[in-house]
């Protein structure tokens, strides 16, 4: 446990320690979980064991939060270290798709980071599985990082090069459609990271099947676009649409997969992850680094000082950002859902 956050919480009166300061400290694991601490002076220990014994004692709570600002330290450049490496490795098998390009990559360093990040907050142990794996950069930062991980994705052959080179463990899979190629109880982690607003068919039977092939006690973490940030507000009050529709199934014949169908809520996110029997542990909303100003049109300075006021107003509100996360926990077993019955097997039964 390290200590992260101390404030003054008062003095205490006690027949044999007088007036000693005490301090309420908060304390954090790796596995995410936050409780309370005391940290006193020397003196006061006897009295915050007897008259709070569920409450742990701190006896320097600077020198944990230093201690946390270090370990953090440590461990963004090691992500950051293994993040490079990926890139280098990524430009050193060349372009296999235009639109995975070195720009492309460029503007994913931060999202990737972040992933990575929130990744080694809220792992505890197990194999990790990435659904919607390509173009499978994070896929080979998980491995570079010594993770156990493996992926699907609706047509790997589009990285055949990266995932022969590096030999990584991607299987083919139409999430939608057909069940995950894996047992049950299989991971401790599952990660479905800009995905769920590509699903067009049945994310029901997508979250069921993530659920079976959790570990009782294991994670799903989820990222998707905030419905309601608030660039897209204010795309909506200038008589645009949330999203380009005609760019989105552009998508099927330049990348092969479907863009953007459909954005969410928190609140419709929440409800799909509980329905599908997920505990939901945390929420939230980041952005990520290009910034809103990017997504508003025009060059202009009053463009700019939009954005400006954009990301401000976003970093007071964090509902208003880009992106929402959903950290859930598998509580139990639960009844898988089966796909849909595909459209020529239904018209079959018709008479």
């Amino acid at each position: 446990m390290i200590a992260c956050f101390g404030v003054q919480f008062g003095r205490t009166r006690d027949p044999i320690v007088r007036w000693q300061t005490v301090h309420l400290v908060w304390t954090f694991s790796f596995s995410g979980e936050y409780r309370p601490k005391l940290e006193c002076d020397r003196g006061c220990h006897g009295f915050v064991s007897r008259r709070l014994p569920h409450l742990q004692i701190a006896t320097d709570a600077r020198r944990g939060s230093q201690l946390k600002r270090s370990l953090e330290m440590v461990s963004s450049q090691r992500l950051r270290r293994a993040l490079d490496e990926t890139i280098q490795s990524i430009r050193s098998i060349g372009v296999e798709n235009e639109y995975w390009d070195d720009a492309f990559l460029e503007s994913r360093k931060t999202r990737y980071l972040t992933d990575l990040q929130l990744i080694e907050r809220y792992y505890e142990s197990g194999p990790i599985l990435e659904v919607g794996a390509l173009p499978c950069h994070l896929t080979l930062a998980l491995k570079k990082l010594d993770y156990q991980n493996s992926g699907v994705d609706l047509d790997p052959s589009r990285a055949a090069r990266l995932i022969r080179e590096f030999d990584l463990d991607i299987r083919r899979c139409d999430i939608e459609v057909e069940p995950l190629p894996f047992g049950d109880e299989r991971f401790g982690l599952v990660l479905l990271t800009e995905v769920f607003e590509h699903l067009r068919i049945d994310p029901l039977f997508v979250l069921s099947e993530l659920n079976r092939v959790l570990k009782v006690g294991g994670m799903l973490m989820l990222s998707t676009p905030n419905l309601y940030s608030l660039e897209k507000r204010l795309k909506y009050l200038a008589g645009k649409g949330f999203n380009d529709p005609l760019k989105n199934f552009k998508m099927l014949r330049k990348v092969g997969h479907m863009g953007h169908v459909r954005e969410y809520s928190p609140k419709e996110m929440k409800a799909f992850v509980r329905y599908s029997d997920f505990d939901l542990i945390a929420m939230e909303y980041r952005n990520y680094p290009s910034g809103a100003a990017r997504r508003l049109p025009g060059d202009s300075y009053a463009v700019r000082a939009i954005g400006e006021v954009v990301k401000k107003c976003q970093a007071l509100v964090p509902r208003w950002r880009s992106r929402q996360f959903l950290f859930c926990r598998k509580t139990g077993r639960t009844n898988p859902l089966g796909p849909l019955p595909r459209p020529e097997r239904a018209n079959a039964s018709l008479p």
